[in-house]
């Protein structure tokens, strides 16, 4: 008897060495991880009358998400920007006497909320306002891409891309049919018209109130992004919504060329190709930073 405690006693012992063994490298682990995603530390020394290149990767978000037991299994890890830092980023890159304008390349970005994407374009307008002038790129943009790019003195496209302006829409899944297949019984208690987070057990389609109440908060989202992008293009008032509702025939008379259609629209300045925006960059940046050391050599 007292043999198999003693066994028991060294195999607990043995295991709790073990698992502190591997405690303590997870540890380590993280703790190196964590210090080389910090960087090391070493400042960027900026030329005089250098470029800000604002190029978000991912979504830009007001709070990071929180990975999942699914997401840390299958080592996926959300693509996200913090709202906070990228606001900070252009407002340090404002008041850098150094800093001469912002090149906007947006390919990378792939969304933010309608409350996310105004309160980083008042930072943009700040900036645009302080005298620096703002490039915007792309080879494509969709609507919140455009919505950032709209803070641009110049949107540059190219011509093979597009500019793809939708409109907001909601629609979510209605399974009363398939749970009446299923002989999956639903009991649903509800009080209200325009109560409809039960709608999908108990309907195959949007009711009227739900669709009036969605349509309330989307219109007054949509009006809000047409208001703004109209007041910092310099659009007609209405000129924008007409070109949205009229993309058939707008496309029609471009030939089918969706980038030139929006060129003719006034949504892009130019449709220059990757080789075409970096000789302009030449002229735009590069050349008057050599312009200016070459006389202070003179």
């Amino acid at each position: 008897m007292k043999a198999i405690f003693s066994f028991i006693w060294g195999a607990i012992r043995a295991f709790t060495t073990v698992a502190a063994f591997i405690f303590f490298i997870l540890v380590f682990v993280m703790i190196a991880g964590i210090s080389g995603m910090s960087g090391d530390g070493q400042r960027v020394e900026v030329p005089q009358g250098g470029a800000f290149v604002f190029n978000p990767v991912g979504q830009i978000v007001d709070q990071k998400k929180i990975p999942t037991i699914n997401d840390v299994l299958r080592g996926a890890k959300p693509v996200e920007v913090k709202l906070r830092d990228t606001m900070k980023a252009v407002k340090a890159a404002q008041d850098d006497d150094k800093i001469a304008l912002m090149v906007m390349d947006l390919d990378k970005f792939t969304g933010a909320g309608p409350a996310v994407l105004h309160e980083l374009g008042g930072a943009l307008e700040a900036f645009r306002e302080s005298g620096k002038k703002i490039i915007a790129m792309g080879d494509s943009f969709g609507q919140p891409q455009y919505y950032l790019a709209a803070y641009a003195d110049e949107i540059w496209l190219n011509p093979a891309g597009d500019v793809g302006i939708m409109g907001y829409g909601a629609y979510g899944p209605y399974f009363s049919d398939a749970l009446d297949k299923l002989k999956a019984d639903v009991h649903v208690f509800r009080v209200g018209t325009y109560k409809s987070a039960v709608e999908p057990f108990i309907r195959n389609d949007m009711s009227d109130a739900a669709k009036e109440a969605t349509k309330g908060f989307l219109d007054s989202l949509w009006g809000n992004y047409l208001a703004d992008v109209t007041r910092l293009r310099g659009f007609d008032e209405g000129a924008l919504s007409a070109a949205i509702d009229g993309m058939v025939d707008n496309l029609r008379a471009a030939d089918g060329d969706v980038s030139k259609m929006a060129l003719d629209l006034g949504w892009v300045d130019a449709l220059k190709t990757r080789s075409e925006m970096t000789a302009a960059w030449w002229t735009l940046w590069a050349r008057p930073i050599w312009a200016k050391a070459l006389k202070a050599l003179a």
